[in-house]
């Protein structure tokens, strides 16, 4: 064998090693800053008191509006790094950080100006607050603020650690985040001063403290964050125009769902927006598995297109796509068939049959958009994402009239959801048209290789669940025959061999590292 070859093997096998360690230490920091932030709303509210809390977000939401647009120019970043990282350009790496600290620095002295000459009419004009709080609420704007401007100027620092793939620092740096929020929680209990104002005033310095160390750990330990003034026309110019397609793609996604809760209330009102409300909570809470997954694939799908080994980044998509399914089907499956208990459990006497039905239906459409990540990633390496996100967003916004054209004739309120599913599916044919354009991949190829074998185990589920069904089977029986059938067919037939003896190895080092 080549030598060449060996080394790609061997870069392909370190690949795959970092792609489950980041996964793993991502679900561990999801799990757990989830349920500690869970115990944080709860002690906040009976701390605070409903009033002050409410205060509390409403003043932090408008100051967080902005954090859309922040969120979409932070994906830029990630992909112009990893993209110099593929390229094992440590200069250009440098240049673009540096740029990017600039435009970042620029946006943040443009928005501090903007909230300060805002602040007045804000706090005092359009926001109701009671007189008795608007002191309390002006320094809560302000503090909330400098913490959402310090978030701004993190936010290549952030970049530079999810391109370097060092998920484990930006797990913890979230965990101690979480943790010193807690502690924040604690000593308010104690505090002799206006809780309001020291929880506005500890959450800053929270802020701080968690962003210093992304600061402190790159100009420690990344190469390629040395801090120098750089501006470069072209590349400015390249990044804006990345970011500008990317808020467009993103916007439409928005639209798409806010659109959908105006066209339902405008039908059926406040009672089926709440129902719809409890199905978007609990679908992206299932959704957070698959995503934190694809957060840890997405750096090395850019880096192999930027090494301009395109087999390698369609091997990765597409692999990464069907593990990415039958995790989530595994995961949505046993929610899907268990979920009027769950919801009663969870809920009790606020839980109605349209939560049910629009949870069941989002799980269903969780699992269609499954599949539009690892394409978008492949797009997004190349750069050109103007067409794509066009494509994209104007097919996507017909969610919009299809579903008020089927209210208008009478439809149930749940068309909706099929509305997305239906059109979502026809949408990622178009996605994978578009990157066959930068990639050598059909559309007949990616149903061999990505669509076929989750489809038909899907519907093979699909099938014993109402045999079992029809049989009268209880519920719990049900459910453990589908799960069980499940994992041994995404086992058996779901995954290649190789992905087979990959698991293996790594439950195998997985338990001589902890048990041996």
């Amino acid at each position: 064998m080549r030598r060449m070859d060996v080394d790609k093997m061997e870069s392909i096998s370190d690949s795959n090693k970092r792609i489950a360690k980041n996964t793993l230490v991502l679900y561990f920091r999801m799990i757990f800053v989830t349920l500690l932030s869970l115990i944080i709303i709860k002690y906040t509210l009976q701390i605070l008191g409903v009033n002050d809390y409410g205060i509390y977000n409403i003043i932090g939401g408008v100051v967080s509006f902005l954090t859309f647009i922040t969120a979409t120019i932070s994906s830029a970043t990630q992909r112009f790094l990893a993209f110099e990282l593929g390229r094992n350009n440590i200069v250009s790496y440098n240049n673009t950080f540096n740029m990017l600290l600039s435009i970042f620095g620029g946006i943040s002295v443009i928005l501090l100006l903007i909230f300060i000459l805002l602040s007045h009419p804000i706090v005092y004009l359009w926001l109701k607050i009671p007189n008795n709080r608007l002191y309390a609420a002006e320094i809560v704007y302000f503090f909330s603020v400098f913490s959402f401007i310090i978030s701004i100027l993190a936010i290549p620092y952030i970049s530079s650690i999810v391109a370097n793939e060092k998920m484990n620092v930006y797990a913890y740096t979230t965990i101690i985040d979480t943790v010193a929020k807690l502690i924040l929680l604690l000593a308010l209990v104690f505090s002799p001063f206006d809780k309001l104002i020291t929880f506005a005033i500890g959450t800053f310095i929270v802020t701080l403290l968690s962003n210093s160390i992304y600061v402190f750990y790159n100009q420690k330990n990344i190469n390629g964050t040395h801090l120098y003034f750089y501006w470069e026309y072209k590349l400015f110019r390249k990044l804006m125009s990345y970011a500008g397609w990317s808020f467009f793609g993103s916007i439409s996604g928005v639209l798409c769902n806010q659109g959908l809760s105006i066209i339902m209330n405008l039908f059926f009102g406040v009672a089926t927006n709440a129902a719809k409300a409890i199905s978007d909570k609990i679908m992206s809470v299932v959704q957070s598995f698959v995503m934190n997954f694809y957060m840890a694939v997405s750096p090395q799908i850019t880096k192999t297109y930027a090494n301009n080994d395109l087999d390698s980044t369609v091997n990765l998509a597409f692999k990464s796509t069907r593990l990415g399914y039958y995790l989530m089907l595994i995961i949505s499956v046993p929610v899907i068939l268990l979920l009027d208990k769950i919801l009663a459990l969870w809920l009790a006497e606020t839980y109605t049959q349209d939560m049910l039905i629009f949870t069941r239906l989002s799980l269903v459409f969780a699992l269609i958009n499954v599949f539009e990540s690892p394409i978008t990633f492949m797009v997004r390496a190349t750069g050109n994402i103007k067409k794509y996100q066009i494509s994209v967003g104007i097919f996507t916004l017909l969610v919009l009239p299809t579903t008020y054209l089927l209210y208008k004739i009478g439809c149930p309120a749940y068309v909706a959801f099929w509305s997305e599913i239906i059109i979502y599916a026809m949408v990622q044919l178009i996605r994978v048209k578009i990157a066959s354009e930068f990639y050598p991949i059909t559309i007949k190829y990616y149903i061999k290789e990505v669509l076929a074998l989750p489809i038909i185990i899907s519907a093979v589920i699909f099938i014993l669940f109402k045999i079992l069904e029809i049989l009268q089977f209880n519920i719990w029986v049900i459910t453990s025959i589908c799960f069980i059938i499940m994992v041994i067919m995404v086992w058996c037939y779901g995954l290649h061999s190789s992905e087979r003896r990959h698991i293996i190895n790594a439950i195998k080092r997985c338990t001589i590292k902890y048990f041996v």
